[in-house]
């Protein structure tokens, strides 16, 4: 451990960090796979081949990880809480206006800009996460990522249920809505 940082609470308020890295990580591997139950519907809507939904899709959230030695970079270098809302932000955005996109590329634009709002918080989560866990760490980390599995199982049926009830543009929209719940980082507290 460095010399010049203090240590850790262990706990306390970082529960409610780990609660929010958590809900961060429900949505953004639970949409990505949720995506899945858009193709026919992206498909028919764009006259687009499946394989061709699963391109835009998949180059869009490419970007969270190919990006990730530039979201390691912001993480460290500016306000992990800033980079998280701005993150979870353009994570909104980016699904509501895909459900009001006309053309495969303002699709494929949209998607983009959710792989990047969803790739600025993943590392910048870990940050904070570090700021109130020295012991814990691994425990407080693999509770937050366990999120991502939970949505994963939970997400596409729920979306399967918001597109049968209120379209598939309707049903992104309100997963961009539901996104903006990553925006509510923000207003976690410092050590």
């Amino acid at each position: 451990m460095s010399m010049n940082r203090k240590l850790a609470p262990e706990g306390e308020w970082g529960w409610m960090v780990v609660l929010a890295s958590f809900v961060f990580h429900f949505f953004s591997l639970g949409t990505i796979k949720a995506l899945g139950v858009f193709v026919p519907q992206l498909g028919a809507a764009f006259d687009i081949s499946d394989g061709e939904v699963g391109i835009v899709c998949g180059i869009a959230f490419g970007l969270k990880a190919i990006l990730g030695p530039v979201w390691a970079t912001a993480a460290l270098k500016w306000n992990a809480r800033e980079i998280t809302a701005i993150g979870g932000f353009l994570t909104a955005i980016g699904f509501i206006g895909a459900g009001w996109a006309v053309s495969t590329l303002q699709l494929a634009f949209c998607l983009a800009l959710t792989g990047i709002g969803f790739g600025l918080p993943s590392v910048a989560l870990l940050v904070i996460i570090r700021d109130y866990f020295d012991i814990r760490f691994s425990l407080a980390t693999g509770i937050a990522y366990t999120g991502s599995a939970i949505g994963m199982i939970v997400l596409p049926s729920f979306v399967e249920i918001l597109i049968t009830s209120y379209g598939w543009r309707s049903a992104i929209i309100l997963l961009g809505a539901l996104c903006f719940n990553i925006c509510a980082v923000r207003n976690i507290r410092s050590t």
